[in-house]
């Protein structure tokens, strides 16, 4: 199965989510703001990053580009946001950092 990075400063929420991808066969691994998501994905390989947008220390939109420069892993982004800025924002962050096929 798959290896998840769960980032999300709410733990209740952190923990819902990691509980249905654990009930679905996943390791999961979790993070409570953006400096903690990049370590661990400096340590580990992880296939599926689910990430929130507003976080402590280090928003969303920035873990996502400096991910994209360590792995092109697939990024769910979680957000209340639902301004066209903020959307365009995400898509920028995510894919135009994608790396390039070695």
């Amino acid at each position: 199965m798959a290896n998840i990075l769960i980032v999300e400063d709410e733990k209740a929420m952190q923990d819902i989510i990691a509980d249905y991808m654990r009930k679905g066969g996943h390791t999961c691994y979790t993070a409570d703001d953006g400096i903690d998501a990049l370590v661990t994905l400096k340590n580990h390989p992880m296939d599926l990053m689910i990430l929130d947008v507003m976080m402590p220390h280090l928003d969303g939109f920035s873990v996502c580009k400096m991910a994209r420069e360590m792995s092109d892993m697939p990024i769910i982004m979680l957000t209340a946001k639902s301004g066209e800025d903020d959307k365009l924002k995400g898509y920028a962050s995510c894919f135009l950092g994608l790396r390039k096929p070695r």
